[in-house]
């Protein structure tokens, strides 16, 4: 079904959507195009459109409306795309040319009859997007045309192990916090962390007649949840492995035992590859919450705890003394338009230049420093900044925009890269907006400051994190070589967060080796033992079990605050429209599907649950 003629000054960021309730068709499509209109849009003048029956719009790309259809797929598809056959195009009328030529003239043409095709499922059904801007240029005579009729044929190519499968993903019958006595602690940076006898009080445990052994830690480490459906996550909260010191009385907690697990921040790091001199880990801030979350209890039985894995003895291919670091400063203090999810950080305003400072203890002279930094500039010219560290520098242009028109895009970012050989340890980077200095209409904020360097594999700190992207490779076996160790010191590898081991190796001196397999890349905590982390202790967590809901007409997910105006509703709907509703808080949902943290994709997830057990 096609929607009727639409032409509004909402249409800036919006794209709009009509499904074609029908199967797949090859009969001719007959656009009926109608008189252009005019509109007066925000920068006070009129703009002339051209029209035709179910025409979309998107000012942002173009005055010039385009084609949209939706159609039924049989199933999910290994790829897809749509051709146009027997097209028919006639010349633009006086008025059509003219709001043409407006168009042209207002930003450059998108591309014409160019078919854009993408997938997407509504209500399970696999469907296709099309997308064209019914336009040409007659090759001829150089004069615009627009399309009168067409054949859309759609060429798919079924995913057929995937349309055989289940379509419903694995979810647990029950969450592990329906049962038992549940408590949560937070932190905000990477590391081993030490919870004590007395810290466990602390939390409100009774350790009464419980073993150390029955200790568990549950959460899913740090990092926001992925914005693809299809992207894997886990599901409810997963067992972490931790190790337990029962030193006094054995399986009785008294004030000798301690636990220790390895904690993750929620602000990650990803190896991409060093391309263009820009640095190859990149940093990712979790848009929602700055703490990560992790769950304790003492009512499962024996936990899970760190295995010891030994060190490799194939032939090794690769010796490891450095190692890859960095660091990132980013301040999300503003948000340029009050909304969307990024925000930015100093403003280049009164102060046109900051400094940044980084610390990298017994850094490699010989390898390169990598800096990347990204800027958001707003301004009826182009703006100017430059960045330096060391010997190095680069310049970032923001684009130009038009301020005085809404449907321009507010403001534009730059992001640029670049590298130089180290002098010191200590690496600082400076930003200074160069132009334009004295516009009154001009907004510009610093994004982030990322920073890549080398460093000697040494213990300079209590713990050390360290991976090697150099020593990765197929059929690669690295030995890694960590100096200034002493007996006391330990190595985890955390390259799953969830199943860290203990590393098996050899103390030579004041060097610990240990060699392992490095196809693909891995990353190590060694720690001596003199100083651990301490999570934030917040409390008893009650009794919850979205897992086992059952399918609902309504779900209402509102805060404590609004619960009982929600109860109302909810009741006003169960006795009125016979529907069954539930009701559950924002953090009830939080601590089974993003592991206690803030997160809209974790309201998502568990609709998608629902939706995917119905």
């Amino acid at each position: 079904m096609k929607k009727a003629p639409l032409i509004s000054a909402t249409a800036v960021l919006t794209l709009f959507f009509s499904i074609l309730h029908a199967a797949e068709s090859k009969a001719p499509i007959k656009i009926n195009w109608t008189e252009p209109q005019k509109l007066i849009l925000a920068d006070g003048l009129s703009h002339s459109f051209i029209c035709f029956t179910g025409a979309q719009y998107n000012l942002q790309e173009s005055q010039l409306p385009f084609y949209y259809e939706t159609r039924k797929l049989n199933g999910p598809v290994s790829s897809l795309s749509a051709e146009l056959l027997n097209p028919v195009f006639v010349s633009l009328a006086e008025n059509e040319k003219e709001a043409f030529d407006e168009a042209q003239k207002s930003m450059n043409l998108p591309p014409l009859l160019e078919v854009q095709v993408r997938t997407g499922i509504v209500k399970k059904q696999n469907l296709a997007l099309i997308k064209f801007y019914p336009f040409r240029i007659n090759p001829a005579s150089g004069q615009p045309e627009k399309l009168l009729s067409f054949t859309l044929k759609l060429n798919a190519d079924y995913n057929l192990a995937q349309r055989t499968a289940s379509s419903t993903a694995a979810y647990a019958a029950n969450s592990v916090l329906a049962s038992g006595n549940w408590y949560k602690v937070g932190l905000t940076a990477d590391g081993i962390y030490k919870m004590d006898y007395a810290y466990l009080l602390s939390l409100g445990m009774n350790l009464s007649g419980k073993s150390p052994q029955d200790l568990r830690v549950y959460g899913n480490g740090g990092g926001q949840l992925p914005y693809s459906n299809a992207a894997p996550r886990i599901d409810d909260l997963a067992e972490n492995a931790i190790y337990v010191f029962d030193g006094g009385t054995l399986n009785v907690f008294d004030s000798a035992d301690y636990v220790l697990f390895y904690g993750q921040s929620q602000n990650r790091w990803s190896y991409t590859g060093s391309t263009g001199g820009c640095p190859a880990f990149r940093h990712s801030v979790h848009l929602f919450s700055d703490t990560t979350y992790y769950f304790i209890t003492t009512d499962l039985g024996p936990g899970k705890r760190v295995s010891t894995q030994s060190s490799s003895m194939l032939p090794v291919t690769n010796n490891v003394n450095t190692f890859d670091d960095y660091a990132f400063h980013e301040s999300d203090a503003s948000n340029m338009i009050k909304s969307g999810r990024e925000w930015y950080g100093e403003k280049f305003d009164i102060l046109n230049t900051y400094t940044f400072n980084f610390s990298f203890p017994g850094i490699d002279p010989s390898s390169p420093v990598y800096v990347k930094t990204e800027v958001i500039g707003r301004a009826d010219v182009t703006s100017s900044f430059t960045v330096t560290s060391g010997s190095g520098s680069t310049t970032l242009s923001t684009t130009a925009t038009q301020t005085s028109i809404y449907y321009y895009p507010y403001a534009y970012t730059s992001n640029g890269c670049f590298s130089y050989l180290p002098s010191s340890s200590n690496i600082s980077v400076t930003v200074t907006r160069t132009s334009p200095l004295n516009n009154p209409n001009f907004i510009g904020y610093l994004n982030y400051v990322e920073v890549n360097a080398r460093r000697q594999l040494l213990m300079s700190t209590p713990q050390l994190i360290f991976r090697d992207a150099g020593s990765v490779g197929a059929g690669n076996v690295s030995k890694f070589f960590v100096a200034n160790a002493n007996s006391n010191l330990s190595v985890w590898e955390v390259t799953d967060p969830v199943n860290v081991a203990q590393q098996a190796g050899t103390l030579n001196g004041n060097v610990f080796e240990f060699a392992l397999p490095t196809d693909s890349l891995r990353e190590f905590l060694a720690f001596d033992g003199s100083t651990f982390l301490t999570p934030r202790a917040l409390g008893a967590v009650p009794n919850q079990n979205l897992h086992a809901i059952g399918q609902m007409d309504m779900i209402i997910v509102c805060p404590p605050v609004f619960w009982n105006e929600a109860t109302q509703l909810a009741n006003l709907h169960a006795n009125e429209d016979g529907l069954s509703v539930g009701l559950v808080t924002p953090q009830q949902i939080y601590n089974e599907f993003s592991s206690g943290a803030r997160d809209v994709s974790a309201i998502r997830d568990f609709m998608k649950m629902l939706y995917e057990r119905a």
